[in-house]
């Protein structure tokens, strides 16, 4: 019962506790590891690990589905303020999955969209994007939640996030 609170930053041990958690996280280098702690630290909200889900975006060799539960949990985890990461990803067509749609597959690309529309506070319909189910707090984070139902589709929601950062430099 006391570890739960710790890891939610409530309790008596929970500072000593998330110290421990941030530099085990540091130096965790094991992608199944690291794909484990994404998922976990979006759930549980553990801003400690994000340096090491911008590591497992940034560091070559990482495989696309640790990338892509990375990419949620640097939404999750940092917010707005992670927006130049997640657009880093924004012209990786690495397929993580073939998608429920025909012939379309689901594209870091597209989970990084998602997330950069998620952490701006904008709508992921207006995109085109269609989700999978009802967005709550447990699965909005999670890569398999967004999808798009064709190529045209997805060339417009990639053409208007390059509208609205070009609006948004011009306030």
């Amino acid at each position: 019962p006391a570890i739960r609170p710790a890891v939610q930053g409530t309790g008596a041990h929970a500072d000593a506790f998330r110290k421990i958690l941030g530099a085990w996280f540091r130096n965790l280098s094991d992608t199944n590891e690291l794909q484990q702690v994404a998922f976990l630290v979006t759930q549980m909200t553990i801003k400690e690990a994000l340096p090491a889900m911008r590591r497992a975006v940034t560091s070559p060799g990482s495989p696309v589905y640790l990338k892509a539960q990375a990419v949620g949990a640097i939404a999750k985890l940092g917010g707005k303020e992670e927006l130049a990461v997640l657009q880093s990803l924004l012209a990786d067509e690495t397929t993580i999955q073939p998608n429920r749609f025909p012939k379309m597959d689901l594209q870091l690309r597209d989970v990084a969209l998602a997330m950069c529309v998620t952490v701006t506070g904008q709508d992921h319909k207006a995109y085109g994007y269609e989700l999978q189910q009802p967005l709550n707090d447990q699965i909005k984070y999670q890569y398999w939640t967004f999808a798009f139902k064709s190529v045209e589709k997805r060339t417009e929601g990639f053409k208007k996030w390059d509208e609205w950062v070009k609006a948004q430099k011009k306030k």
